[in-house]
């Protein structure tokens, strides 16, 4: 409904300012006027917020000037923005208490106004009697709460369809869709059925706990040196084989001794002898120095295989070291 809405607001404007312009009160009074002074500051942010179309936020301030300073005359301005809204039901309300409070005062053509209204927007709501099975539920239209439940009186609404919930925890939400009709008087029963049951739990005793025992290491098995004993017999090997030939080049040298004291000694004789005092020697040489790098092998391996893997130890440095005038073994433990 559109309406010579900035003739009717400069004379809402006249008549609140009018009603507020009151003498100064007494210094006791000081918190009232200071509330009367919000209220008329937020009425008139109302008034602007109206002449731009902001519905919604007029609405607010001029709810907000009424609770802080409540005056009849701001109620006729709630009217109208509620009736911008299409909020018949609040329109209705607003201007219906405008003329309760009013009475014989204010202007005579706002009054009948206000009467008009009343009539009209009669015809465009309907009331709405919510029953819930559950106290203590509560209800909700078109996402605006209006109590708990049992509801002391029918809802006005406006008509329309209305969204209506109720909400009663553990209970799931109930929401039920109401067409409702100017003048329409409907009961709306909703039934939220007995709240579920939560089981109590059980009360568990836990378990001891039971400390893993600490882990033992089995001590390592010796292992078998299979490759020591084999140096051990080689080189056993090797040091008969070189006392052997070390006893022949004796012997081939002191034949060679020998037929250098004959004269009747051929010269082929005396070459076989030295030949064969070398080749002995040599044979000697090569056997020993083959045992002398055995017993370094094998000592090696007896050190640091059956030592230093039963005890867990670090394995000792143990070096052979071979050269022409013979060989030596040392190491670190």
């Amino acid at each position: 409904m559109k309406r010579a809405t900035s003739k009717i607001l400069a004379a809402a404007l006249a008549a609140a300012l009018a009603g507020t312009s009151v003498a100064p009160p007494a210094r006791a009074e000081e918190p009232d006027k200071k509330a009367t002074e919000d209220a008329r500051s937020r009425f008139l942010r109302g008034v602007d917020l109206y002449r731009d179309g902001d519905y919604r936020g007029a609405l607010i301030e001029f709810n907000r000037a009424y609770q802080t300073a409540p005056n009849f005359r701001v109620l006729f301005n709630i009217g109208q923005t509620c009736v911008e809204l299409q909020d018949y039901a609040c329109g209705l309300k607003a201007f219906e208490k405008y003329l309760t409070d009013a009475k014989s005062e204010g202007p005579a053509d706002r009054r009948a106004t206000a009467e008009s209204e009343v009539k009209r927007l009669q015809k465009l709501v309907g009331t709405l009697r919510i029953v819930v099975d559950q106290p203590g539920a509560e209800v909700l239209v078109d996402n605006v709460s209006i109590g708990r439940t049992p509801l002391a009186e029918p809802i006005l609404v406006g008509a329309g369809r209305r969204m209506i919930q109720v909400v009663l925890a553990p209970n799931p939400t109930a929401v039920r869709a109401v067409d409702v009709a100017g003048g329409d008087r409907l009961d709306v029963k909703i039934e939220l059925g007995e709240a579920p049951k939560r089981e109590p739990r059980p009360a568990t005793t836990p378990p001891p706990q039971v400390l893993p025992e600490p882990r033992r290491e089995p001590p390592p098995e010796p292992r078998a040196n299979t490759a020591m004993w084999i140096g051990v017999g080689v080189t056993g090997a090797l040091t008969a084989g070189t006392v052997v030939f070390g006893l022949l080049t004796l012997s081939a040298k002191k034949d060679l001794d020998g037929l250098a004291g004959k004269l009747d000694v051929k010269t082929g004789d005396m070459d076989d002898a030295r030949s064969k005092v070398k080749r002995d020697a040599l044979v000697t040489d090569v056997l020993g120095a083959a045992a002398i790098v055995g017993a370094g092998i094998t000592t090696y391996l007896a050190l640091s295989g059956s030592g230093a893997s039963r005890t867990g130890a670090t394995a000792p440095s143990v070096h052979v070291a071979i050269s022409p005038f013979g060989g030596s073994v040392y190491g670190q433990f």
